[in-house]
Formats: structure tokens, C-alpha cells, sequence
């Protein structure tokens, strides 16, 4: 079993970091699904990801930990599935942050994403690409880790971050930094809905009938 159980986790990380093109695009969402105002006292964040033992899926929560330790006030919801997941959660429980919850599964992000502030994830099975394209189509910011060869930075122009694996302190910087500057959010998620409408919108007349 120890054996059929490396071959199952070496298949899921090949096929993660695997670069997977959307050249499709996907349809538009009407205006009360996107992204209108957003938080002004605190700042929550979405995390969507395939939990695995090889993927860098803890630092956003010690991040979002360190940053509230610290007097802020950052919620952090993280949905997802994966063989990693137990290790997940025990992770966030060790931690002992009341803004830090897992929410299940999900597959059809549109009605939750306006809720949040930033859209977060560290990891880039094609499921995973879909949600971030879906996140720039609701206007929202990015932040994305770099794993090697998971076209990451793709989504990245001018709406958020790309960041290293295992970079908890550059996280929290960055956290702590739209913490402070709200600001600079409305502008990065404007970004973001360009970047969708440029590159992964399909055209009106291909899905009006």
C-alpha cells in the first residue's frame, strides 16, 4: 500500500505543476455578481486549492495568523479538496485563529466571490485555473504562489501577486500592506476584470442565444 500510495501522490504532483492552457475562455456574469465594494475594516480572503503534501498550502495560513497576531484583522475561508486536506486542517487548528476556517468543497465559485476581497491560491490543477479566471471576471484581486510550471504568472498583469513557495514573511508583508492601503485593492481588482475581459471572455455573440 506504502508504495501504491507514492505513485498515487507522484501522479497528483506531475499533474499539478503540469502547465494547462484555457484558451477557451469562459462566459460573462451579470453586474450584481461582480465585485462591487470592498472591505473597509478588515480583509477577507478566499482560498481555493488541491491540497497536497508537496504543495505549499500551510503559508497562507501562518501569514494570515502572523498578520493577525499583530492587531489585524484578516479572515481567511478555504475551500478545496485533495489527499492533503487532513494536514490542512490539523494546520489550521494548531494555529488557534478564529479567522482562519475551512469551508469544503465547492464548484461553483460565482455566488461567493464578491463576498471576499482577494482570491488566494497555491496550487494549479485545470479546476484551480478555471476559479482564478473566474475571480478576474468578478474583479477581484489575485495573489497566486509560483510553482514551477503552473502558468501562474499568466494571471498576473498589473491585479495582484505572484509569490515564491514557502515566502511566509513576504506574504504577510504583502497582507499587511493592502491591510493598511485598501486603496490599492479597487484598483488591482479593476485589473483584474481587464485582464478577463482582454483574454478569457468569450465573445457576446458566441453565447448570447
Amino acid at each position: 500500500m506504502g508504495l501504491i500510495n507514492f505513485f498515487k501522490d507522484l501522479k497528483e504532483l506531475l499533474f499539478i505543476n503540469t502547465r494547462v492552457c484555457i484558451t477557451d475562455g469562459i462566459n460573462d456574469i451579470g453586474d450584481e455578481l461582480r465585485k462591487k465594494e470592498f472591505s473597509k475594516d478588515k480583509l477577507k480572503i478566499v482560498m481555493i486549492s488541491e491540497y497536497s503534501q508537496f504543495l505549499d498550502n500551510s503559508t497562507p495560513i501562518f501569514a494570515v495568523n502572523k498578520c493577525n497576531k499583530e492587531g489585524m484583522d484578516i479572515q481567511l475561508d478555504l475551500y478545496g479538496k485533495g489527499r492533503g486536506l487532513k494536514n490542512i486542517v490539523e494546520c489550521i487548528n494548531s494555529q488557534n485563529c478564529l479567522n482562519i476556517h475551512y469551508k469544503g468543497e465547492i464548484k461553483d465559485t460565482k455566488e461567493i466571490l464578491k463576498d471576499y476581497d482577494i482570491f488566494l491560491t497555491a496550487s494549479y490543477s485545470p479546476d484551480i485555473q478555471f476559479k482564478t479566471i473566474e475571480a478576474l471576471r468578478c474583479g477581484l484581486p489575485v495573489i497566486l504562489t509560483d510553482v514551477k510550471g503552473n502558468g501562474a504568472s499568466e494571471f498576473i498583469k498589473g491585479n495582484g501577486y505572484l509569490i515564491p513557495e514557502n515566502n511566509i514573511e513576504l506574504l504577510k508583508d504583502i497582507l499587511k500592506g493592502l491591510y493598511e492601503d485598501k486603496s490599492q485593492l479597487a484598483v488591482m481588482g479593476q485589473n483584474s476584470r481587464k485582464l478577463y475581459e482582454e483574454k478569457y471572455r468569450i465573445p457576446e455573440k458566441i453565447y448570447a442565444n
